[in-house]
């Protein structure tokens, strides 16, 4: 069982200069602001809509226990420039390029009570050549999922003509697996409209070579490793004279 929550609310904001440390943050703890995401700090200053500086957001999350049989991660739709992502004063990854989506599993840096979530963002022009904004620009989600689970944009479908027969039509689906999977881990296939179960195309499960997969989620961005390898299963049906 996973959920996917939306995750801007409550978050605080404090500008600095672009070379601020983390000292020089926590100096001026008491002066961040409240601020909704999505959210550019640049387009304040319509002076100096290209200027060198750095932005930290700041948000509590209180959980009654820590983590154990589950994985929690982050997803930011966009965050431009250069960012990096604290769980309670601890490094957990970076991401270099302002313009793509990426993860952050936050599991092992969390624990029972208050945990604080700190992004660190940098903005240093030249670095486009139109208007960029800087900050959390897009949405972020908070995921809860099992040790084993179906990572963000991992399942794939398609459909093609099926052997020059007519109105008969190839489906292919394939789902990435993501965690600590092992052979008893499957998934089942099945197919449905407008609410009502159409075909039931059965369950694959992972192989023994799965157990030795070396591939990676691409978009994962921590620092150090995680339970982030990934296999994935494949299904594929006729589907005759589809009802559009």
């Amino acid at each position: 069982m996973q959920t996917i929550t939306l995750f801007t609310d409550n978050w605080t904001f404090l500008k600095t200069r672009l070379e601020a440390s983390w000292q020089d943050m926590e100096a001026r703890s008491g002066e961040f602001q409240p601020v909704e995401l999505p959210h550019d700090w640049l387009i304040y200053n319509t002076l100096d809509l290209y200027e060198n500086s750095c932005g930290w957001y700041r948000k509590y999350i209180q959980l009654k226990e820590a983590p154990v049989k589950e994985r929690m991660q982050l997803r930011f739709d966009g965050v431009y420039m250069d960012s990096t992502v604290y769980v309670n004063g601890r490094k957990a990854g970076d991401w270099k390029y302002g313009y793509s989506t990426f993860d952050m599993d936050i599991t092992d840096f969390l624990h029972k009570g208050q945990n604080e979530l700190m992004v660190q963002v940098r903005f240093q022009s030249p670095n486009s050549r139109w208007y960029s904004g800087a900050g959390i620009y897009r949405n972020v989600w908070l995921k809860t999922c099992g040790r084993v689970y179906l990572p963000f944009d991992g399942t794939y479908v398609s459909i093609k003509p099926y052997e020059n027969q007519p109105e008969s039509f190839l489906l292919e689906a394939q789902a990435e697996v993501a965690g600590d999977f092992s052979v008893n881990t499957g998934c089942h296939f099945t197919l449905w409209k407008d609410g009502n179960l159409i075909r039931d195309l059965g369950w694959q499960y992972c192989s023994e070579k799965a157990k030795e997969c070396r591939g990676y989620l691409p978009n994962l961005a921590n620092e150090a490793a995680v339970e982030g390898r990934i296999t994935k299963l494949s299904v594929s049906a006729v589907i005759y004279k589809p009802k559009l």
